[in-house]
């Protein structure tokens, strides 16, 4: 699990998110989290499976400003390179 407690600059996290999950290959089995964006009134929730990811606003709960939490499942995964991603 790797965590944020500022807004994620959407445009960087996005690509380094999409090289990091190209990066761990059939390594990689299941996302999930919610991340607030630094161009989004709502914080997102995004699940994937394997290389399939999507996002969608988070309307109906309360979350804690600035926070993003991403939890990944998988094995041989690069867990460093998860947590430099999210700024922890």
């Amino acid at each position: 699990m790797a965590r944020a407690t500022d807004p994620l600059n959407a445009e960087i996290f996005s690509g380094a998110l999409e090289a990091w999950i190209m990066a761990q290959g059939e390594g990689l089995l299941r996302m999930k989290g919610v991340l607030t964006l630094d161009d989004e009134a709502y914080p997102m929730i995004l699940q994937g499976i394997r290389g399939q990811v999507s996002v969608e606003p988070l309307l109906t709960h309360q979350w804690p400003a600035g926070l993003s939490t991403l939890v990944v499942i998988g094995s041989d995964l690069d867990h460093a390179g998860l947590e430099a991603l999210m700024g922890s």
